[in-house]
């Protein structure tokens, strides 16, 4: 399969610890693979994960990224169908923040690994060049985050340099949404969960902003971060 050719939006998602051989695959055919459509952030990207080689299970099947994921976020009803239905209209596409592998496409087959995403390590090695790159190659006029605020995968978000990728592509719109959820404790029952189900809201709505933020998660809202503001 080869790169979008020009959607008009382009989701941003976390991965997750949890990781299950799916049942029924909402991508059962090989997807695209990140590295084979980078050029200049390309080598970066395959140096960053060779050195977390050893986190991978290599022996393990290869699934779909949005397949594979089986944690709280994606287990939300209808959240696979939904973003598979998306991507395959032509108008969106998704690429998953993963601590492992850097940054993959919802369809890229990819095995079982266990690591955190951790800000300084993909930092260091280029993933915010690498998010630049996958989002000028998606033809993108709106970007958005669907992450926790303060975690790591929000950070290299924020470390794409959003005034550069304005000026040359041309982006409309570029933001973070995120659950205002006050401090951190029952954060992890309830945020993924939300963020899950925004997602699907978000996409059924055909990227209705105000409605995402006027509708209440169980007693929270989302807030939207400008990215490069």
């Amino acid at each position: 399969m080869n790169a979008p050719s020009s959607p008009l939006t382009l989701l941003f998602l976390p991965c997750s610890a949890t990781k299950n051989s799916p049942l029924h695959a909402v991508f059962p055919a090989p997807g695209r693979a990140l590295l084979t459509v980078l050029s200049r952030s390309a080598e970066a990207l395959r140096e960053g994960r060779q050195e977390l080689a050893d986190c991978v299970d290599w022996q393990s099947p290869e699934f779909a990224a949005l397949d594979y994921y089986d944690g709280a976020l994606y287990q939300v009803p209808g959240l696979r169908a939904a973003v598979g239905a998306a991507m395959r209209s032509g108008g969106v596409d998704v690429v998953i923040l993963s601590g492992g592998y850097g940054a993959v496409y919802a369809d890229e087959p990819i095995h079982r690994y266990e690591e955190k995403m951790d800000f300084a390590y993909w930092k260091i090695r280029g993933l915010p060049a690498v998010l630049e790159e996958c989002i000028e190659l998606s033809g993108a006029r709106t970007v958005y985050g669907f992450l926790a605020r303060t975690t790591a995968y929000a950070r290299i978000l924020r470390a794409v340099n959003w005034a550069e990728l304005r000026r040359r592509n041309r982006l409309a719109e570029a933001g973070l949404f995120y659950l205002e959820f006050p401090g951190r404790e029952g954060a992890q029952s309830k945020v993924p969960p939300a963020i899950g189900g925004a997602v699907v809201e978000f996409i059924a709505a055909g990227f209705d902003r105000p409605r995402l933020l006027a509708k209440d998660y169980e007693g929270y809202r989302f807030a939207y971060e400008e990215l490069g503001a």
